[in-house]
């Protein structure tokens, strides 16, 4: 698959005018952040593509057991996405398992095949014969029989079943004065079930049960590469913000450093007394720690994500910092989302192809309910056979296939009827039993997942909403923050304010960038996971999904 730009331009959301006044002054504060690295949007026409079908079975690749490599250069969101989608370790189980449900249909669909029988037998015995005591009266007594047949059974799915045979026998002797004989024998035999294994649901039910599966595991399939993206892309964010955190965090210790020169300067000049060094030097030690717990934070942040996309062992942690921005677009009026929420319900019902797999596999379940049913009963079959016979003489070659249609002799009628049941039919009512009891765990487990739909989209549309009013107010704080500073700093010079005052407010200052970078993972978290379970993340267009912008910035 060849490389496509996944990201797209920001969509301007339309704000009334009645509310304008009112929200334009927290959005140029969060404009004059994004200046600072904070993406925008772009339109994209070339949406990433991703192929719906499985690709054919073969020889397991070497590579996707050892794992890619890390891509060279900055590490953007459209690299992860690319790598994952032929890496991903879950993804790869999900597809060997669709291949694995087709393969099982191919199984049980092989019963519907023509069956071919041929049989070859040939016999010829020499024995010592006398018609006295006499030694001239001894002879040799020799014969020769032989039959070839021919024969194919088609069972079809009502359970009704074919076989047309031809056969061939062959029979010689010496000793019976006759010339040697060749008959030709053609053959149809009809058997009906009038029972038991009547009807297309009691012959063909695990077939129908099978292609029931492969949708199911199809969606499944789906299913679980909409929840790996999701997860992806949220590792992506969260090795993003660690790498904002770490950035804050070093800026933080910079200015404790350049606090603790600004001190020492202080100190000379006999505007400060020699203990206030202390309360500096103690400072720079807090942040330098801080400092080492970020780069933790963004190793481990490395790694996770490095796992998700599917890296070989060596690779891991060895990716390069990542270059694709938060893609803020203003959040929606939050007051609003939870208004709609039987919308992203009645949204997530249709679109969820987890719960599409769970319908599929009732389905399943049901049918092989109903075929158990059907073969709850007494076995009754009818087979009715009408043949011809044909006659031959002589050992000439052309005397073989002669016997198929000279001297014809029938037609000869065979009907039987087989009857047979078992012992309290055991087998069949446990069978049914077990398949009324897998029916009923399909259906709760259907109900259940309806359940955790509607929660999980309530769950979502309520992160959004926090996320929304956290992100707007963080905003706020960190540039009021980042003011007061430089206040507070101006009044130290002046003798105004003391060493503890510029350290609490570079501490709240450093804490206030680091609320609005998770402000900010927490809102771009939360809108793909509304997309995700409302299963809008992928845009499904004909046997290809996409997956652009709008999936990652916008409501569903």
């Amino acid at each position: 698959m060849g490389r496509k730009k996944v990201l797209t331009d920001m969509h301007i959301a339309r704000i009334q005018p009645a509310r304008l006044l009112s929200r334009i002054s927290p959005w140029i504060i969060l404009l004059a952040w994004s200046c600072t690295g904070v993406g925008q949007a772009r339109n994209d026409p070339n949406p990433l593509q991703i192929d719906r079908s499985i690709p054919a079975p073969d020889d397991l690749p070497q590579s996707r057991l050892v794992g890619p490599t890390a891509p060279p250069g900055p590490l953007t969101l459209e690299d992860v996405i690319r790598i994952s989608l032929e890496s991903n370790v879950e993804i790869l189980v999900r597809q060997e398992d669709v291949i694995i449900a087709d393969a099982q249909l191919q199984q049980v669909s092989s019963v519907f095949n023509p069956q071919i029988d041929a049989t070859l037998d040939s016999n010829e015995t020499r024995v010592n014969s006398a018609l006295s005591t006499a030694p001239e009266d001894l002879f040799i007594s020799e014969s020769e029989t032989s039959t070839y047949s021919l024969a194919v059974t088609k069972t079809f799915r009502s359970g009704i079943s074919l076989t047309p045979s031809l056969e061939y026998d062959l029979s010689a002797s010496n000793t019976d004065g006759l010339v040697p004989s060749n008959r030709g024998i053609w053959q149809l035999n009809i058997t009906v079930p009038l029972l038991k294994g009547f009807g297309r649901i009691a012959t063909a039910g695990k077939e129908l049960a099978a292609q029931k599966n492969v949708e199911a595991v199809q969606f499944a399939y789906e299913h679980t590469l909409s929840e790996q993206l999701s997860l992806v892309v949220a590792a992506y964010w969260s090795y993003l913000s660690a790498a904002r955190n770490l950035d804050i965090l070093q800026r933080a210790e910079q200015r404790g450093e350049l606090l603790l020169r600004q001190t020492e300067a202080l100190i000379e000049a006999n505007q400060l007394p020699a203990a206030e060094i202390s309360k500096s030097q103690a400072d720079l030690s807090a942040r330098r720690a801080d400092r080492s717990r970020g780069e933790l934070s963004l190793f481990s942040a490395r790694r996770n994500l490095g796992l998700l996309m599917g890296l070989s062992k060596e690779t891991v942690t060895t990716l390069t910092e990542p270059s694709t921005p938060f893609t803020i677009v203003p959040p929606v009026d939050p007051t609003s989302l939870l208004d709609q929420s039987e919308r992203y319900v009645d949204l997530a019902l249709q679109q969820r192809r987890d719960l599409q797999a769970a319908a599929g596999q009732t389905k399943a379940t049901e049918v092989l309910r109903k075929q158990a049913e059907a073969l709850d009963k007494i076995q009754v079959d009818f087979t009715l056979g009408v043949g011809y016979s044909g006659y031959s003489p002589g050992r000439s070659f052309s005397a073989k296939p002669e016997s198929f249609y000279r001297h014809l002799e029938g037609p000869s009628y065979e009907a039987t009827f087989n009857i047979g049941w078992g012992w309290n039919r055991n087998l069949e009512k446990g069978t049914l039993r077990e398949r009324l009891s897998r029916e009923a765990q399909a259906r709760y487990a259907e109900v259940q997942l309806e359940r955790e739909i509607y929660s999980g989209v309530i769950r979502a549309l309520e992160n959004l909403r926090t996320a929304s009013l956290t992100l707007e107010e963080s905003n706020k704080a960190q540039l009021l923050f980042q003011k007061s500073l430089e206040l507070e700093a101006q009044k130290l010079q002046l003798g105004q304010a003391t060493i503890i005052d510029v350290i609490n407010l570079q501490e709240r200052l450093t804490q206030a960038e680091l609320e609005l970078t998770q402000a900010q993972l927490q809102y771009v978290n939360a809108i793909v996971e509304l997309r995700f379970q409302t299963g809008t993340l992928l845009n499904l267009q004909e046997d290809m999904f996409q997956l652009n912008q709008d999936a990652l910035t916008t409501l569903p």
